[in-house]
Formats: C-alpha cells, sequence, structure tokens
C-alpha cells in the first residue's frame, strides 16, 4: 500500500451508509466488547477500506448468503437483513465490489474495494452552468425537512443528530408505520 490520500468519488452518503453498516454489524457480533478496526489504504488505483471484529466470524456455508436482501443469521431479535445488502449494492453502484474472509485474530475482515479518484477523472463531471440551490456552507440542510426510519435505537439518534447539525428538521421513528 502507498502512502498516498485514499480519495474516490462517489455518494457521500451512501458511501456513510456502507460504512455505518459494516460498523453496526461488528458491533452487534461482540455485545461483550471487543475491537472493532477500520483501516483504509490505497492501492495503484483502488482504494481499500477493511472493517474487522474480534466476533465469532462467518461460517463458510454462509459466506455466499450474508449479502442477500433479508438474510440475518440474528433471528427476530436483531436485524432486517438489509444492512450487508445495502452495503454490496453501493459497493457495486461505486464500481466496486465486498468481500467477507475470517481475520487472523479470529473474526471477520469485511473489504471493500472502490476506484480511486485521479484527477482526470475530474473531465467526468462537469461544473454546473449555474447553482441549483445557494446554502450556508455549515447548514446545507437548512430549511428542510427528514424522515428517518431506522430501528436501531443508537444509530436512529445519531442520525438524527447529524441531521438537525445540518440545518433540518428532523422526523424519527424506529419503523415503518
Amino acid at each position: 500500500y502507498s502512502e498516498s490520500p485514499c480519495v474516490i468519488a462517489g455518494d457521500r452518503a451512501q458511501l456513510e451508509r456502507l460504512l455505518f453498516n459494516l460498523i453496526i454489524n461488528a458491533r452487534d457480533v461482540t455485545p461483550d466488547g471487543g475491537v472493532v478496526q477500520v483501516e483504509l489504504a490505497r492501492g495503484e488505483s483502488e482504494v481499500f477500506c477493511r472493517v474487522s471484529d474480534g466476533g465469532p466470524g462467518v461460517p463458510p456455508e454462509l459466506r455466499d448468503r450474508i449479502f442477500e436482501p433479508f438474510f440475518t443469521t440474528k433471528g427476530t431479535t436483531g436485524g432486517t437483513g438489509l444492512g450487508l445488502a445495502s452495503s454490496y449494492a453501493i459497493a457495486r453502484q461505486h464500481g466496486g465490489s465486498i468481500s467477507v474472509d475470517d481475520a487472523t485474530s479470529g473474526g471477520a475482515k469485511f473489504t471493500v474495494v472502490l476506484p480511486a479518484f485521479v484527477a482526470r477523472d475530474l473531465e467526468l463531471f462537469p461544473a454546473p452552468s449555474e447553482p441549483i440551490v445557494t446554502r450556508h456552507p455549515g447548514r446545507p440542510l437548512d430549511g428542510m425537512r427528514a424522515l428517518l426510519v431506522e430501528d436501531d435505537d443508537a444509530l436512529r439518534r445519531l442520525a438524527t443528530r447529524m441531521l438537525q447539525r445540518s440545518g433540518a428538521t428532523v422526523d424519527a421513528f424506529d419503523n415503518g408505520v
């Protein structure tokens, strides 16, 4: 790996969601405490993000299914089975991939590989002829209203605070009903 900056082009909110999903899963498999490690590295033309945990790992017979929508090992007490599926979709939408392996110290290691952004890529993103919306740079969501549905209490509180700090009025719920 080089010491070059790990820069990618993409939808910031989606990429944050991808990372949140991996970290929340890592947290959930280490309920009695443990280490969740996030690493970033740059290869020649890609950026690697690895999230490792000290949980039980992913059994080989489940590795082909964990990225399927609605597949969960948490039963009725846990998640919806959408976290890893959406992480997979986000990685693919950004021209990348995601995989899982056993971590060397136990647990699981999820690796996201995304294309690195290089200066010549600027040609792909022409500057708009005029600004669509002008907002205060510190509060980009001023005047907007957000509907947030998240069943994880901690994640819902965090997302609500982040949206409010960005200026949005937030209606937050723990289910779609």
